[in-house]
């Protein structure tokens, strides 16, 4: 019985590595488009980095920004959603965007990826909050 269950866990082992390493490489041929196909991949970036800053400023309730980019790959259109949600935002890709997406443009799957997250939020106030006291203590 216990030679069953150990079966199983190593199918749903190498079932999930599988997995990852069909996402790996989908995340890598999605980020190689961005850099390819976008004129300024480093603009994208950037977009993201002012949302991250204004996420932390405090002066907001809540960011929402997405970016969706289709590209072809063996033959098959793929969809990605590199999205940023924060404070009042927060949920609303999953829960509204993703599906609403897919029906209005009649889409099978559509991969979404948070460029950041509440975590990373609170940690920029951190090392913010770390440099000011840094600057005020040298003078």
């Amino acid at each position: 019985m216990n030679m069953i269950i150990f079966i199983d866990a190593i199918r749903t082992i190498f079932d999930n590595v599988f997995k990852c390493d069909d996402a790996a490489r989908l995340q890598f041929v999605f980020d190689r488009s961005i850099i390819e196909d976008v004129n300024e991949p480093k603009s994208l970036v950037n977009t993201e980095d002012c949302l991250l800053k204004l996420a932390s400023s405090g002066v907001v309730d809540g960011v929402y920004y997405c970016f969706v980019l289709r590209f072809r790959h063996n033959e098959s259109d793929y969809y990605f959603n590199r999205f940023c949600e924060y404070g009042a935002f927060e949920g609303f890709n999953n829960a509204v965007f993703d599906e609403q997406f897919c029906s209005k443009f009649n889409i099978n799957e559509l991969f979404s990826f948070s460029a950041f997250n509440k975590i990373d939020v609170e940690e920029k106030v951190i090392r913010d909050r770390s440099r000011y006291n840094a600057r005020r203590k040298g003078f």
